[in-house]
């Protein structure tokens, strides 16, 4: 696949150092002499957070995370009950994975003010489900659309093999394996990330809302192929950038206002820069 038609017709997979680690840690207290546990929209630390919230592991994030339960629905969550952040009651269609009631999701203008409560945030988007919008325009909320759909995995084990029992995508379990090996070889992938973690990852990332993208897949394998074609050359951790394009580590820069189209932002599709960013 040439980077010119892999960039025309395919995602590319987020790597992003921050992400990566699973970043679940506390803030220091206003003292300074302790690390308080973590607030509203951050990752939970041991299923912790700070008082008053709750951790939720659903499939709304593709992390546990702390939150709020709410019950009037579309209207602003109390930010006194939220550490003084701004957040909207909402509530997810029945059968999703997580809770049945409603719970505060973090509201924003745009995909940056998400991504420093985690980096796993995604969008910056009116609430939705598998892409369909829960009410219409009522003001957007930090999500991680990709995890829609998802079964829920411990996001500190991330011992996910076991739970995958579709035919359709076992071969997937091979292709994610591979990519860690090559994403571990070249120093891409984060040290402090598991194996498993990466693996899985890899797997949401090629299954948005449990179904195989073969677009995505066939990006992932543009990048086994270039590492294997050239295992006996120095260049092997630089030749897939002009095989198949950058690998994004960074999507920060996929803001809602930005030149990207949401659908680029979404998938982190680098365009035209170095492996270090996306723009």
């Amino acid at each position: 696949m040439t980077r010119a038609a892999n960039n025309g017709a395919c995602a590319l997979f987020l790597l992003c150092a921050a992400a990566c680690g699973a970043a679940a840690g506390g803030t220091a207290d206003a003292s300074g002499d302790a690390a308080a546990l973590p607030g509203f929209g951050h990752a939970c630390v041991a299923g912790a957070c700070a008082a008053g919230l709750t951790c939720q592991d659903s499939e709304y994030a593709p992390f546990a995370w702390c939150t709020l339960p709410c019950t009037d629905v579309k209207a602003p969550c109390d930010s006194a009950l939220l550490g003084g952040h701004a957040g909207m009651c909402i509530q997810m269609p029945s059968g999703w994975r997580g809770p049945a009631g409603g719970f505060c999701a973090p509201t924003c203008g745009n995909s940056s003010q998400c991504t420093p409560l985690d980096s796993r945030w995604e969008t910056c988007d009116v609430p939705a489900y598998k892409k369909q919008a829960l009410y219409g325009d009522v003001g957007k909320v930090c999500q991680a659309p990709s995890a829609n759909g998802q079964i829920v995995v411990d996001p500190q084990t991330c011992q996910w093999q076991d739970l995958i029992t579709d035919p359709g995508v076992q071969d997937l379990k091979g292709v994610c394996a591979a990519f860690c090996t090559f994403l571990t070889a070249c120093q891409i992938k984060a040290p402090s990330q598991s194996a498993d973690c990466c693996t899985w990852q890899c797997f949401q990332h090629l299954t948005p809302g449990g179904t195989r993208d073969l677009a995505r897949v066939n990006a992932t394998k543009c990048y086994l192929d270039s590492f294997d074609a050239n295992a006996q050359n120095p260049n092997v951790c630089t030749a897939f950038i002009g095989d198949c394009g950058a690998l994004c580590k960074n999507a920060a820069a996929c803001d809602d206002g930005d030149a990207c189209t949401t659908d680029a932002c979404l998938d982190w599709r680098c365009v035209n820069t170095p492996i270090d960013g996306c723009k």
